[in-house]
């Protein structure tokens, strides 16, 4: 299924890049993709299955999401439009039971439910990092793709290299 995932948005970042809208300005900042081969090899090395609960803030296109969903329950929460339904219509396109999009801020969700919260930062987010302290539960894991952003206040507990992009895996300390 991964195959399937990484060919379909291909198609999607080919035409993205027809009309100049691959990264752009999103209300909240802007709108990057990760690497399929390393969001998946990620997954892979930290047993995403052992988990129930799975979201991404700012998910984007939901590619992460949609990764994240081969393995657990995955949520994508995104305040853009247009990306929202790019993330919707590739979750029905492909079947994809277990993932979920949500519209909106993700500094209005309520992230006690899930165990484990993915970001990929476009810059630092110290206004959430006092919301994922008081919400996130003791095992829960908090998942930075790059070095952009490193909470202050949160304890790291390894650092991931997948097809050479740097993961931090962090928890409430």
């Amino acid at each position: 299924m991964i195959e399937e995932i990484k060919k379909e948005y291909s198609n999607v970042y080919g035409n993205m890049i027809k009309e100049k809208n691959l990264l752009r300005p999103t209300s909240l900042g802007y709108s990057g993709s990760a690497s399929s081969d390393s969001v998946f090899e990620l997954f892979k090395k930290i047993k995403l299955k052992k988990y129930k609960n799975f979201i991404d803030l700012g998910s984007g296109d939901g590619k992460v999401v949609l990764i994240a969903s081969l393995f657990t329950k995955a949520t994508g929460i995104e305040i853009d439009d247009e990306l929202l339904k790019v993330s919707r219509k590739m979750k029905n396109k492909l079947k994809m039971k277990d993932a979920s999009f949500i519209k909106g801020d993700f500094l209005d969700q309520d992230l006690s439910k899930f165990d484990v919260i993915f970001m990929n930062p476009d810059n630092p987010l110290y206004d959430i990092e006092r919301k994922l302290r008081n919400e996130m539960k003791e095992d829960s894991k908090l998942i930075i793709c790059g070095g952009l952003y490193r909470p202050l206040n949160m304890k790291l507990e390894k650092s991931y290299t997948a097809e050479n992009v740097k993961f931090f895996v962090y928890s409430k300390g």
